[in-house]
C-alpha cells in the first residue's frame, strides 16, 4: 500500500506542477492560436496516461522493470509535449511581433528535462525505482515558478 500511495503523491506533483506552470506560462503570451490550442490538447493527452502508469508503478511496488521505463516514458513524452507547446508559443508570438524571452527560457529548461528523463529510463535499467528518483528531481526544479514570470506579471500589474 505505501508504494501505491508513494507513486500516487509524486504523480499528483507532477501534474500540480505541470497545472502551476501552464498558468504561468499563458500568462506572458498575448496571442493564443488554434495551432497553440492543438500543442496544448496534446500535452493533456500525454498526461491523462498519468493515472495508468502511476497505478502500474503502484501494483508492481516500483521494483518491475516494464512498468518503470512506461512511466518514464509518460514523463518523457510529456516534456517533449510541453517544450511543443512552449515552442508552439514561442513561434506564435514571435510572429505578432510579442517579446518571447521568458519563453526561451522556459524552453531550455524543460530541454534539461527532456535529458533528465532519458537519464532515468536509462537507469531504469539498473534499478527501477530511479527513474521515479529522476522524475522527484526534476519535479523539483520545477516546482518554484520562474522569478523572471512573477517579476513579469508583477510589473504588468503595476503598470494597469
Amino acid at each position: 500500500m505505501r508504494h501505491d500511495f508513494a507513486i500516487y503523491l509524486v504523480s499528483y506533483l507532477q501534474l500540480a506542477v505541470y497545472w502551476v506552470n501552464h498558468h504561468h506560462l499563458f500568462q506572458v503570451v498575448d496571442n493564443v492560436s488554434s495551432s497553440i490550442l492543438w500543442a496544448n490538447i496534446l500535452a493533456l493527452l500525454v498526461m491523462s496516461f498519468y493515472p495508468f502508469a502511476t497505478a502500474w508503478m503502484g501494483e508492481n511496488q516500483l521494483t518491475a522493470l516494464v512498468p518503470a521505463l512506461f512511466y518514464g516514458l509518460v514523463n518523457l513524452l510529456a516534456n517533449a509535449a510541453w517544450w511543443l507547446l512552449v515552442q508552439t508559443l514561442i513561434n506564435d508570438n514571435r510572429k505578432q511581433g510579442h517579446d518571447t524571452r521568458l519563453l526561451l527560457a522556459n524552453r531550455r529548461k524543460t530541454m534539461r528535462s527532456v535529458a533528465a528523463n532519458v537519464v532515468g529510463i536509462g537507469a531504469a535499467f539498473i534499478w527501477p525505482p530511479l527513474v521515479i528518483v529522476v522524475d522527484v528531481l526534476t519535479i523539483a526544479s520545477w516546482a518554484l515558478p520562474d522569478r523572471r514570470i512573477e517579476r513579469h506579471l508583477q510589473r504588468r500589474k503595476l503598470s494597469k
